[in-house]
């Protein structure tokens, strides 16, 4: 079964709605590289386990 075809108003939401979340990713990405130099950087520090808990482990793997 056909669906109608969106209105003009929609068709903007989605894009606006697509082009957010394509920036969501790029963000996260960028941010995952920054964790990941900062993770080599105090590899071998006291300050590792501190700034590396399990929350910025998540977030350096988390795919979106």
């Amino acid at each position: 079964m056909n669906s109608p075809p969106l209105d003009k108003e929609t068709r903007r939401k989605i894009r606006n709605l697509e082009r957010q979340a394509a920036d969501l990713r790029a963000l996260v990405d960028t941010l995952q590289t920054a964790l990941r130099r900062a993770e080599t950087a105090l590899e071998d520090t006291d300050e590792y386990e501190y700034v590396f808990a399990q929350s910025a482990k998540w977030a350096m793997n988390e795919k979106i």
